[in-house]
């Protein structure tokens, strides 16, 4: 797979996870609580600036600026993801579900594939 076609998955992930971090984050406004918090923030907002760093870092040229902001957008979420499906999975707390899945597992998978996407794309650059 070509390096661009790496980054348009990127993009598509990530946006995707905007999209749904948006809809928590308009649940969280109408309905505090919504979503489980963290440092007494709701999580929802964490992972939508997660999503949005990964974003950002797409468009940047300069690989190494783009990490700067691809990284801890990436493995940020995915710590807030693990946490909270971990969480999830023992019953301390619950995340908020659609079509009856926990947006924590989806966040899980999403920021998993991106990772993964971010290293093999990091690979092509030095073929």
């Amino acid at each position: 797979m070509k390096r661009s076609g790496i980054i348009n998955a990127i993009r598509i992930l990530s946006g995707a996870g905007i999209v749904f971090s948006i809809y928590l984050v308009v649940m969280e406004t109408g309905n505090s609580g919504f979503c489980p918090g963290l440092w007494g923030i709701p999580a929802c907002y964490f992972v939508l600036t997660a999503f949005a760093l990964v974003l950002i870092s797409s468009f940047i040229k300069n690989t190494i600026a783009a990490g700067f902001i691809f990284y801890p957008g990436s493995v940020g979420g995915l710590a807030i993801a693990v946490w909270f499906s971990y969480n999830q999975i023992a019953g301390l707390k619950h995340c908020p579900s659609l079509m009856s899945m926990p947006l924590c597992f989806a966040s899980f998978f999403i920021f998993m594939a991106i990772i993964i996407l971010g290293i093999i794309a990091g690979k092509t650059l030095k073929k």
